[in-house]
């Protein structure tokens, strides 16, 4: 597995990590799993995938990092009733279409 380097990381991650090393104690590198896997998890990543890139072996841990937010939950909702009608629409549709085809 190839090494991640503190160059790789958006300046935000680097500039964190350099107030950490000035002895700022308001940030800690710990704190970026939790933004790491939280910002991944909005977007849409998978439970598993995002356990086996922070290198955890139970989807338990990384549940406790990924953080999902109110609005990022009342959107899943939103998909979810879209996805939904849209279901509900295309059966009714089928349903009256082999209707109509019946004798």
């Amino acid at each position: 597995m190839k090494k991640t380097t503190f160059s790789r990381l958006p300046a935000r991650f680097r500039a964190i990590k350099e107030a950490t090393e000035r002895g700022d104690d308001r940030f800690r590198i710990h704190d970026l799993g939790h933004c790491f896997a939280s910002g991944k998890r909005q977007t849409g990543m998978e439970l598993d995938t995002l356990a086996d890139l922070m290198g955890h072996k139970d989807t338990r841990m990384t549940r406790r990092y990924a953080r999902i937010g109110p609005k990022h939950l009342a959107n899943a909702i939103g998909r979810h009733e879209k996805s939904y009608g849209e279901i509900s629409t295309n059966l009714a549709q089928s349903t009256e279409k082999e209707s109509r085809q019946m004798p």
